[in-house]
């Protein structure tokens, strides 16, 4: 489209006082309809924060609705800062998809949007308190500005911020409860889509039900593989709090190192004595 602008004034140059009394408003038009044609071609994606976010959202979305994932692989959620560039994916998204701010923190000042899906324990801990949206989280703020300041105070005396306490929120790793995320992640993504757009509608809930499937399959499968190994020698040993939910599906005894032990990111020499121990007494 530029190449054409400069053409079509090659040509009209010759044309003097006329052309150059109408060449800056034909430019002017033009060069605005070249940058209307523009934006409406720039796709308003769908925000997934967390990896396996991303993944069961790709995995259900149809092609009309495009998925982009903020956080890499190769970053943790609990500890993730957001760039500038990723600032701007977030104030531009349609829609934002995440597990909250359990396990990603800095997702906080996005909770409240009318355009974010929390999918994570929030959203579990009382469907009927509607947790989940955005607009009804706005009731729990007070709960969560008392353990904000809890948090902090944690934090003054050198805790880990990363310690979950109470219920494990990667509830990802019991495949049953990740079928409850796709659900919540459908629901969402079919808000966006227009009520005229049958196809897109039908590709997602063929896709929706495709996952569920998958999922299905895969917790079938681990109880198999569990099966083999013996019940005394189901011992899973983490560094924090992060396979209590999948250890209660499949019958596994846990021990969190770090939230177990103390609270440092690290483990400190003088307890590492104590780790031994416990892994002794369990024959792990």
């Amino acid at each position: 489209m530029p190449w054409r602008l400069f053409k079509v004034a090659q040509k009209h140059q010759t044309k003097g006082s006329i052309w150059r009394k109408g060449f800056p408003q034909t430019c002017l038009f033009l060069g605005t309809a070249f940058l209307v044609g523009c934006q409406d071609k720039v796709p308003t994606s769908v925000v997934a924060v967390e990896p396996i976010t991303c993944d069961l959202a790709k995995a259900i979305a149809p092609p009309s609705i495009p998925v982009t994932c903020l956080i890499g692989r190769d970053q943790d959620p609990h500890h993730f800062k957001i760039t500038p560039k990723q600032l701007q994916s977030l104030n531009r998204a349609k829609q934002i998809i995440t597990l909250g701010r359990e396990i990603t923190p800095a997702i906080e000042p996005w909770l409240r949007k009318p355009s974010t899906i929390v999918i994570g324990i929030s959203a579990n801990q009382s469907k009927s308190e509607g947790f989940g949206t955005s607009k009804q989280l706005r009731a729990h703020d007070e709960h969560i500005h008392e353990k904000d300041e809890h948090l902090e105070d944690h934090l003054e005396e050198g805790h880990d911020e990363h310690m979950h306490g109470g219920e494990d929120p990667h509830i990802w790793h019991d495949p049953t409860k990740a079928i409850q995320l796709t659900d919540r992640i459908a629901e969402g993504l079919k808000r966006t889509i227009s009520t005229q757009d049958l196809k897109s509608r039908k590709v997602l809930k063929e896709r929706h039900l495709k996952a569920k499937l998958n999922l299905s399959e895969l917790d079938q499968w681990i109880k198999e593989q569990v099966a083999t190994i013996p019940s005394q020698n189901r011992w899973l040993v983490t560094r924090h709090q992060s396979m209590d939910i999948y250890a209660k599906r499949y019958g596994f005894k846990t021990m969190n190192l770090i939230d177990s032990n103390n609270h440092t990111m690290s483990l400190r020499p003088k307890t590492l004595s104590s780790v031994l121990k416990q892994l002794n007494s369990g024959k792990v």
